[in-house]
Formats: structure tokens, sequence, C-alpha cells
């Protein structure tokens, strides 16, 4: 009987250590299951951040693109700006140099013209003849501004 009691708690040592032995494997289980779960959270976050730095960073390239487009379009602008600023300058030598030798030769006729004008009514014409004609010329004078601004008040119209 010694060796049956001997054997019965031989095996509920070993029972008990069978036992403790799954009780702890279940733990570390438990606990590596936990980790497990936690580590997958982590990795999501981290996964969403990068999807949404992806995100941001192809919204930035988009952006930036559009800002290089924009900035190629105002270079253009601004070259063209520049051509049509030095044709409109190179247009306002060649009108001024034209003014000055058309001036030039305008007053010297104008002048000598005028002055003939002069010497014959002081010769020919009594004043009041002078006058009348004097008249006569500023009536001319006003009816080719009335026409002149009659005829630009029609293209005014016409460019609006």
């Amino acid at each position: 009987m010694k060796y049956a009691v001997a054997l019965v708690a031989v095996s509920t040592a070993a029972l008990v250590m069978l036992t403790a032995y799954a009780v702890v494997q279940e733990v570390r289980l438990k606990h590596l299951i936990t980790r497990k779960a936690a580590s997958a959270e982590a990795l999501d976050v981290k996964e969403e951040t990068i999807v949404s730095e992806k995100k941001q960073v192809t919204q930035l390239r988009l952006a930036m693109e559009t800002e290089r487009t924009k900035t190629k379009e105002l270079e253009k602008r601004r070259g063209d700006i520049e051509n049509s600023k030095k044709e409109a300058e190179e247009k306002l030598k060649t009108c001024n140099s034209d003014k000055a030798r058309g001036v030039g030769e305008s007053n010297g006729k104008k002048k000598t013209e005028t002055e003939t004008a002069i010497n014959d009514l002081k010769d020919k014409k009594p004043l009041n003849q002078m006058k009348e004609e004097i008249d006569k010329l500023k009536k001319n004078i006003k009816s080719r501004d009335q026409i002149i601004c009659s005829v630009a008040d029609k293209s005014q119209d016409e460019a609006k």
C-alpha cells in the first residue's frame, strides 16, 4: 500500500505541476495575444498616418504644379509686356523723330505763309476787310472742329 500511496502522491504532484505549467502557458499566451493586438493597433495607426502623409504629398505636388504653371504664364506675360513696351518705345521714338522733322518743316512753311499773308493784308486790304476775313476764318475753323468732333464721336460710338 505504501507503493500505491507513493504512486498517488507522485501522480498528484505531476498533475499539479502539469496544471501549473498549463496555467503559466495560458497566462503567457494571453499576454502574447494582448501584445499582438496592441502591435496591430499601432501598426494600423502608423499605416493611416503614412496614407495621410502620402495624400498630403500628392496634394502639395499638385499645388506646386499649378504654381509652376502660373509662374510660367506670368513669365510669358511679362515677356510679352516687355516686348510690347519695347515696341511702343521704338514707335514713340520714331514718331517723335518724324514729328520733330515734320514740325520743323511745317513751322518754316507756316511762318513764311503767315508772313506773306500778313504782308498781303497790310498792302492790299483795309482793316475792316481784314476783320471780316478773320471772322470768316474763325467760322471755318469752328465748323471744321465741329465736323472733326462729330466724326470722332461717331468713331467712339462705333468703338463702344
